[in-house]
């Protein structure tokens, strides 16, 4: 079964929340923990107020800033054509997970 094939509906963004922008990852990927944002805003007394307004903000990574995106609709598919679908998702991040290892690894 090729994503082709698969029923598709159309859902807001997870990444963007339907805003088409994030926030740089490079500034806030891992979180900013109670110390970073005190340091961050004592280096820069600017910070605060051009993280919130967005300066820091980039195209969403995973919309492209469509805020929306087709996404798998299960709902429309048989139980065997949902579980074949479910163990290629899983066999997909697998295959991911083993490439990051390998990256790493090499690294």
């Amino acid at each position: 079964m090729t994503n082709e094939e698969l029923p598709t509906r159309w859902e807001v963004c997870d990444r963007c929340h339907g805003e088409g922008k994030h926030t740089n990852p490079s500034i806030d990927g891992n979180g900013i923990t109670s110390s970073e944002w005190q340091e961050m805003c004592y280096e820069d007394e600017d910070f605060a107020e051009n993280y919130f307004s967005g300066v820091y903000d980039v195209v969403c990574e995973k919309c492209s800033g469509k805020r929306v995106m087709k996404v798998v609709n299960l709902a429309e598919m048989s139980e065997a054509d949902v579980a074949e679908w479910h163990e290629q998702e899983e066999q997909r991040r697998q295959d991911e997970l083993d490439s990051y290892y390998e990256r790493r690894a090499g690294a």
